[in-house]
């Protein structure tokens, strides 16, 4: 029971922190179609499949292409990381949909996406939790990176 109330308050955290993590300018957002559009899809998708699948092994450095260098959200998910692989618990993706894809005039793009993820601890009891989360994301030489993830 211990090691479930840590890996709640861990998560809570986390998405506690998450939500400070964006710029504070947004701008004006609109959305985006085409090939754009598809692009930021499959990386986010992407990503979130290579996330839990490491989170699960433990390995947080295959995770660092998907991130901005050195951000506070990459040292957030790599503490993350670390305690879930301490903890010895297991994440399983249940639902991951798109729902939109925004830009604004900063080149800032927000992926609007529903989730619902099912912890498991080293006991075996689970936790599902279901979020709405935006996806921030900047383009550099072509490539998305994810700047941070905020629960909406």
């Amino acid at each position: 029971m211990k090691k479930m109330i840590i890996v709640l308050l861990s998560s809570f955290t986390l998405i506690l922190l998450l939500t400070g993590c964006g710029n504070t300018e947004e701008g004006t957002f609109s959305p985006v179609s085409g090939e754009k559009k598809q692009s930021a899809i499959q990386f986010v998708n992407e990503y979130k499949e290579d996330m839990v699948f490491h989170v699960n092994q433990g390995s947080f450095g295959e995770l660092e292409p998907y991130l901005v260098p050195n951000s506070t959200f990459y040292h957030l998910l790599r503490h993350h990381v670390n305690d879930l692989q301490q903890d010895r618990s297991t994440i399983k993706l249940v639902q991951h949909s798109v729902n939109e894809v925004l830009v604004n005039e900063f080149e800032e793009y927000h992926v609007n996406v529903h989730e619902i993820i099912e912890t498991t601890d080293r006991r075996g009891d689970k936790m599902v939790e279901e979020m709405d989360i935006t996806y921030e994301l900047i383009e550099h030489n072509d490539i998305f990176k994810i700047v941070t993830i905020m629960k909406r």
